[in-house]
């Protein structure tokens, strides 16, 4: 991109603050990424209720746990999702919300009832969600789980009075030792293993606990916050990450094992994002999201330590949770029923088997966009502001789209055929 393109778009964009300050950014980010801006794009929910947590068992097959008693599960890879039914849950007032999943087939999987006081359940399904049964754990607030496999895992909460509570489960039977790591109602909310053996677990009051030898001790490790930690992530066998609950200081890094903690500089924490969860890909990779607290919208960063500067978007709403698929594919959930997907567009690489080989021209545009495939009958094609919202689609008469009702700015034009999609910039003048 020229410096002349640059400084036009940059004056497009002025006639609106708000649209200015959102382009710079995202154009800046752009520049310094690896070839191509990643680009998220939301998905046809269904619902508008709060999404809490997604998982995916297989490629095609994942699920997301919502509020108000709800499952919804998808079939093909993300792109369409459905309610699904959830027999066997004991909701209740006090625990109303489906707010934890984890599949480890397409088939068998866990979910969690919790976040209430002294409450919580913990339920297993061996056919897809179609039947589930309590599983026994050892404390009163089972909040969260990470799975080895269905008969080996950590389940992780508060055992009320007793605090911060580690669970494990050995060949499908919770050991009777289960450890405290504090005093009070305080939770563990998150925990993650590079092996069988090396494991750390965070949450309330900013300490992490790591163990060296499979859980059978834990040692103790202050950050620089006292806030809640939400999430871990190994992204090799000595650097983690971690979210926390703070403006000032939201991303977090370990390259020492967890020894020691610093502020992550790179992610752009003066935007003041607040991130509630982390997934890893590729090449080391990272995703975190959150919300844009001073905006009220959803925030997503993603990039690795050699990253010169990490990549940003927001979304049309708070998210809570994210998940990988694969090594490119990735889905991120929030709050009125918003599903975000990156279709597979990871650190600035564009994933060869969505590339369609496409022409948007003329750009920059003023009253019309024409559309070309060299391969492959276009289906739809649909256009989206720089917050993800939806502003235009279009399923025929692809080289006439007006555009010449859209404000001027930059938007992102996804193009469809069977099975493949590709997304291009284009600035409308």
């Amino acid at each position: 991109m020229s410096l002349d393109i640059i400084n036009e778009v940059g004056e497009l964009c002025g006639k609106s603050k708000t649209m200015k300050k959102t382009f710079i950014l995202t154009l800046g980010i752009c520049l310094a990424s690896i070839g191509y801006c990643q680009v998220w794009q939301p998905v046809e929910a269904g619902t508008t209720l709060k999404l809490n947590s997604v998982s995916f068992g297989s490629q095609l097959v994942g699920y997301i746990g919502a509020n108000d008693s709800t499952l919804l599960k998808t079939m093909d890879g993300g792109q369409n999702w459905t309610v699904h039914p959830t027999t066997g849950f004991r909701f209740s007032t006090r625990l109303p919300n489906i707010t934890h999943v984890e599949f480890v087939t397409a088939d068998t999987g866990f979910a969690m009832l919790g976040l209430a006081p002294f409450d919580g359940y913990m339920y297993k399904t061996i056919d897809g969600g179609s039947h589930w049964t309590p599983e026994v754990v050892s404390m009163c607030s089972p909040i969260f789980t990470y799975h080895f496999d269905s008969e080996n895992a950590y389940i992780i909460g508060s055992s009320c009075f007793g605090g911060k509570t580690i669970n494990k489960k050995v060949n499908g039977v919770i050991q009777p030792n289960t450890t405290y790591l504090s005093w009070g109602n305080e939770y563990l909310r998150t925990i993650s293993f590079y092996d069988t053996l090396y494991g750390i677990a965070a949450g309330d009051s900013g300490t992490v606990h790591r163990t060296f030898n499979g859980g059978v001790s834990w040692d103790t490790v202050t950050t620089f916050s006292d806030e809640i930690i939400w999430d871990l992530q190994f992204v090799n066998d000595s650097t983690i990450y971690g979210v926390v609950d703070s403006l000032s200081n939201t991303l977090m890094f370990s390259t020492d094992s967890g020894a020691t903690w610093s502020h992550h500089s790179q992610a752009l924490t003066f935007i003041s994002p607040k991130f509630k969860a982390l997934t890893g890909m590729q090449n080391e990779g990272v995703i975190a999201v959150g919300s844009a607290v001073q905006a009220q919208i959803g925030f997503i960063t993603w990039g690795s330590e050699s990253s010169f500067l990490w990549d940003v978007q927001t979304a049309p709403q708070i998210l809570n949770n994210v998940t990988a698929v694969n090594d490119t594919l990735a889905f991120a959930v929030g709050d009125s029923g918003l599903i975000m997907a990156n279709w597979g567009i990871v650190n600035g690489v564009d994933s060869p088997e969505l590339k369609l080989e496409i022409r948007v021209y003329p750009n920059p545009a003023s009253h019309q966009i024409s559309v070309q495939s060299e391969q492959g009958e276009i289906q739809r094609v649909t256009i989206f502001d720089l917050l993800g919202r939806t502003v235009q689609r279009v399923t025929y008469d692809f080289e006439q789209i007006q555009v010449n009702q859209l404000p001027p700015g930059l938007y992102q034009v996804m193009v469809e055929t069977k099975g493949s999609r590709e997304v291009v910039s284009v600035v409308i003048e």
